[in-house]
């Protein structure tokens, strides 16, 4: 009976550590609303976010200005919920967390007391569990994704702002995906096209896609930041408080192409991140994927152990009763 009993608490063990930890990172996402911008973007980018109009580091901008900083972020936030967004996410991994807790709670209490009923239940909720998540994927492959892709893309295309130093509505989902195409090496959700009908309404011919998609040599980012600086902080201020000799734009990243026509129709994949395998969307996929995988395998792997030692401890205590 020992000889199963061991490692089936150690798995319930390891089961509420994990229950803990999604408690906790989810109480965590619920009260932090810069998590999203860490986790999809530069870690310097959080900073940066927060600045107020004068340039110092602080959540609460000018009361005259308060009005005018909702109206600007209004629209990103209106068409990503980025922080809305995270709220469910928040209670799904304290709800998860929960369940895991209270499971693995259930199997040490079987395996203590030699109980085949809670061993049993166990088994059966841990089985659940794992059919309930490998369902979860198949949706999110085969039903969600595209959705999700073209949710994207028609935000990007309705809210991105192409202007060298954009302001008001969009000037914040305009600087999260740039940043997220330089530090991605990507361009657009899907491709470098998505840009197409931004261009196009602004009537801009002298350029078709953003500096942040060319191929560009950045090994300090203190200049990409003071761009965004600028950016971020003219747009929060008023027009007649903008420091001129401060305001900056994104045409200067073009200082860091290696070729100054990457924005134009003459643009090469030698100069630009151009084609759908450069989008935003697979690279970033790419990018996670193997991480997100190996948590998958080692996740399923102790899941089918604890179904699979649930299984022998219930066998145990039951010829252990008729013995």
């Amino acid at each position: 009976m020992n000889l199963v009993k061991l490692p089936f608490l150690l798995i319930n063990l390891v089961f509420l550590i994990l229950s803990l930890a999604l408690i906790g990172f989810g109480i965590y996402v619920l009260t932090d609303e810069t998590i999203i911008d860490r986790v999809i973007s530069l870690s310097n980018l959080t900073e940066i976010l927060k600045l107020s109009p004068t340039g110092h580091h602080n959540d609460q901008p000018f009361k005259d200005d308060a009005d005018q900083k909702n109206k600007s972020t209004s629209d990103d936030d209106g068409f990503l919920h980025l922080h809305g967004f995270t709220d469910p996410i928040s209670f799904l991994l304290i709800f998860i967390g929960g369940l895991l807790f209270i499971l693995s709670f259930i199997g040490y209490c079987g395996a203590i007391k030699d109980s085949r009923c809670l061993v049993a239940l166990f088994g059966v909720v841990l089985g659940l569990v794992f059919v309930a998540e490998v369902g979860g994927v198949c949706l999110y492959f085969f039903l969600f994704k595209p959705d999700i892709k073209s949710y994207l893309t028609e935000g990007i295309k309705s809210h991105y702002n192409p202007d060298p130093h954009p302001t008001g509505p969009g000037t914040r989902l305009t600087v999260i995906m740039d940043y997220l195409m330089i530090e991605h090496n990507c361009c657009g959700i899907n491709s470098d096209a998505d840009f197409a009908p931004v261009y196009d309404r602004r009537h801009l011919s002298h350029q078709q896609i953003p500096e942040a998609c060319c191929r560009l040599n950045i090994t300090n980012f203190r200049e990409v930041n003071q761009i965004y600086e600028s950016i971020l902080m003219s747009s929060n201020t008023k027009a007649d408080e903008i420091n001129p000799n401060f305001i900056r734009n994104r045409g200067e990243l073009l200082e860091f192409a290696d070729d100054p026509n990457c924005i134009s129709g003459q643009r090469t994949t030698d100069s630009a991140y151009l084609g759908e395998e450069n989008g935003c969307f697979n690279k970033i996929s790419t990018d996670w994927g193997t991480f997100i995988i190996i948590f998958g395998v080692v996740l399923a792997i102790l899941q089918l152990s604890g179904v699979a030692f649930s299984v022998f401890v219930f066998r145990a205590a039951y010829y252990d009763f008729h013995s």
